[in-house]
C-alpha cells in the first residue's frame, strides 16, 4: 500500500537525513520502493560504478540502469532524485499554471523527482525521465513532465525523456548477463589465482569461440583446470565486464549454447 507522503516536517527531516543528497556509494534516493505504486516490476539491483544497490520502479528504468552502467561516458548514477526545495516546484506550478502533483487523501504537496540525475565522465549533470509512450498520451503525466522541464531549465541542467523506443533492451539483457559477475566476490570461491589459471587457459584459445558454443568451450577449461562446471563460464562474464574481452552485445542475445565471437582487448 502506497504511504501518504511526508509533511513539511517530515521533509525536513528526511533532507536532514541525507535522503536526495550525497553522490557514488553515499547517494540516498529520495524515494524507497514503498512509496509509490511501480509500472511493472521494481528492483535493486547492485551498481558496480556507485558500488551500492540502486532503487529502480519499473522494468524501463531497469534497462535504462543497465545501459548507464555500460556507457563509458556516465560516471555517477543518482535515480529518484527529489526536485527541491517544495518551494520551487510550487512556484513554477504557479508560474505554468499546472496544478501542482498533491496526495487526494491527505492534500499534501509531493516532493517531485526525476528518474535519474547523471554525472558525466567530463564533470556535466543530466537529468533523465523514462516513461512508456502510452505515458505520453496522458494529458496529466505532460503536465507533471512540464513541470519537471521548467525545474531543470532553471538550474541549467539537461533533461530529456528516454522511452521505450530508444532504449535497446537486448544490449540491457546483455549487460545485465555480463555484469552480474563483474566483481571478485562473485565469483567466489574462485580466487584470484583460479581467474588468472582459467584465464590462461582461455586467453589463446578465444579465436574458437567463433565457431564453439561458448558453455561448450568454457567447459573444456573446466575439465583441463580441475574446476568446477560453470567456473570458466563466469570468469569469461567476469572478463567481458571488466572490458579485457569484447563481444557484439547490442543486437542479438547472448546464448552460451551458441558461438559467441569475443575478442581480447590489445594490451
Amino acid at each position: 500500500m502506497r504511504r501518504p507522503p511526508p509533511d513539511e516536517k517530515r521533509i525536513s527531516k528526511l533532507i536532514s537525513s541525507g535522503r536526495g543528497r550525497g553522490e557514488g556509494s553515499s547517494y540516498l534516493p529520495w524515494l524507497e520502493v514503498r512509496d509509490v505504486p511501480s509500472r511493472g516490476k521494481s528492483s535493486r539491483p547492485y551498481g558496480t560504478k556507485t558500488g551500492r544497490k540502486h532503487v529502480l520502479l519499473s522494468r524501463l528504468e531497469l534497462y535504462y540502469f543497465y545501459i548507464l552502467e555500460w556507457s563509458p561516458v556516465v560516471s555517477d548514477i543518482r535515480e529518484q532524485y527529489p526536485l527541491l526545495p517544495l518551494r520551487k516546484t510550487l512556484e513554477l506550478s504557479e508560474l505554468a499554471g499546472i496544478r501542482h502533483p498533491h496526495h487526494n487523501a491527505s492534500g499534501r504537496d509531493v516532493v517531485m523527482t526525476t528518474d535519474f540525475l547523471l554525472t558525466k565522465s567530463d564533470g556535466s549533470l543530466q537529468a533523465r525521465t523514462v516513461k512508456y509512450t502510452n505515458d505520453l498520451k496522458k494529458r496529466r503525466s505532460l503536465e507533471k513532465l512540464e513541470l519537471e522541464r521548467l525545474y531543470w531549465l532553471d538550474r541549467k541542467i539537461d533533461y530529456k525523456i528516454v522511452t521505450e523506443r530508444t532504449i535497446n533492451t537486448t544490449l540491457a539483457r546483455n549487460v545485465e548477463w555480463i555484469l552480474a559477475k563483474k566483481t571478485k566476490s562473485s565469483l567466489e570461491p574462485l580466487c584470484n589465482a583460479d581467474i588468472d589459471a582459467i584465464r590462461s587457459r582461455l586467453q589463446p584459445n578465444i579465436a574458437e569461440t567463433t565457431n564453439t558454443p561458448l558453455a561448450l568451450w568454457c567447459s573444456d577449461a573446466d575439465s583441463h583446470c580441475g574446476y568446477p562446471p560453470g567456473s570458466a563460464l563466469a570468469v569469461a562474464r567476469h572478463l567481458l565486464a571488466l572490458k579485457e574481452w569484447s563481444a557484439e552485445i547490442h543486437e542479438k542475445k547472448i546464448n552460451p549454447t551458441l558461438p559467441v565471437p569475443l575478442v581480447a582487448k590489445v594490451s
